[in-house]
C-alpha cells in the first residue's frame, strides 16, 4: 500500500562545514538521510501521521550524504555503507541514530550545539561552534535597503543611494518623520557598503554568507578579526572594537551584531574548556 508523502522544510540554522570525503568508492546521495532524519523529526515533535512518509526538502546547510556499496566477504549479498558528512569536527556520522542525536540536540536547543552528547561533539577537545537562531533576527541588510545584489559595485551603490534619496519627501524640521528616517537608513547603508576595511563590508558579507550557507570556511575568529588562539583579553578587545563600529548600524544590519556576539561567546566558551 502506498504512503502519503510529506515534505519537511529543513531547520533554518546549521553548523555544517561542507566536508568532502576522499576516495573514489564513495558517491553522493542525500536521499537516505533526507528521508530518515525527517521521519525522526516527525516522531520527535509529535507530528507523525499514520501511513505518511516524511522527507526533508534538503539536508541542513553544509551536510551531505555519501554512500559506498560493498559485497560481503565470500560474495553474495551487497551492503550499503551510509555516511553523513558535515559535522564541524570534520568526521562523518556512520549511522542514522548517531546523526539524529546531534540534530535532536540542535533542534531542542534552538540552534545551540553546546553540550551536545553526540559522538562527534563529545570527541571534540574544544567546541567553538557559533550558534544563532536566525528566526529571531530581522533580515534587513544594506543590500535590501538599497535594493542591490550582493556583488554590487561602488558605482551601483552610489546610483541606488542617489535614486532613493531624490525620491524621499523630507521634512528637515522633523527628524522623526518617515522621510528623514529613511534618509538616515539609506545613508548608513551606503556608508557600510562603501567601507572596504575587513570589519566593514567584508564582515557584513561574511555574516550574510554564514546565515545563508552555514559555516563553510568561516570560523568565530574570522568574525572578530583575531587569531584562532587569541587570549581572552584579545577576544574581548576585538569584540569591543567590532561592537563600537557596528552598534550605530543595528537597524540596517542587525545580523552583524548577532554574529559578532555569537563569535565572542563561541571563543570564550572554548577558552574555558
Amino acid at each position: 500500500m502506498s504512503r502519503d508523502q510529506a515534505t519537511v522544510t529543513v531547520w533554518s540554522t546549521s553548523d555544517g562545514i561542507n566536508t568532502t570525503p576522499g576516495g573514489a568508492a564513495l558517491h553522493r546521495d542525500d536521499s537516505y538521510y533526507e528521508r530518515h532524519l525527517a521521519q525522526r523529526w516527525a516522531q520527535h515533535v509529535g507530528r507523525e501521521a499514520p501511513k505518511t512518509a516524511y522527507r526533508l526538502n534538503k539536508l541542513p546547510a553544509g551536510y551531505a550524504g555519501w554512500e559506498k556499496t560493498r559485497t560481503n566477504t565470500g560474495g553474495g549479498r551487497q551492503h550499503v555503507d551510509r555516511y553523513l558528512y558535515g559535522h564541524p569536527s570534520g568526521k562523518p556520522f556512520d549511522s542514522l541514530p548517531k546523526a539524529w542525536v546531534h540534530f535532536q540536540h540542535w533542534i531542542d536547543n534552538r540552534g545551540n550545539s553546546h553540550g551536545c552528547p553526540c559522538v562527534r561533539c563529545e570527541s571534540q577537545p574544544v567546541n567553538r561552534i557559533m550558534t544563532l537562531d536566525l528566526r529571531t533576527i530581522p533580515g534587513t541588510t544594506p543590500y535590501s535597503i538599497l535594493d542591490l545584489p550582493y556583488n554590487a559595485s561602488p558605482a551601483q551603490v552610489e546610483t541606488a543611494y542617489t535614486v532613493q534619496a531624490l525620491s524621499l519627501d523630507i521634512d528637515s524640521s522633523n527628524p522623526t518623520s518617515y522621510g528623514y528616517q529613511q534618509l538616515q537608513h539609506i545613508s548608513q547603508a551606503k556608508e557600510i557598503l562603501g567601507d572596504p576595511r575587513p570589519m566593514g563590508r567584508p564582515l557584513l558579507d561574511r555574516c550574510i554568507r554564514y546565515a545563508q550557507e552555514g559555516y563553510m570556511g568561516d570560523r568565530p575568529w574570522d568574525f572578530l578579526g583575531v587569531r584562532n588562539d587569541a587570549s581572552r583579553a584579545q577576544i574581548e578587545a576585538a569584540y569591543q572594537r567590532c561592537l563600537q563600529l557596528w552598534s550605530e548600524y543595528e537597524d540596517v544590519a542587525p545580523l552583524v551584531l548577532h554574529c559578532i556576539r555569537a563569535a565572542r561567546e563561541a571563543m570564550i566558551r572554548a577558552a574555558r574548556a
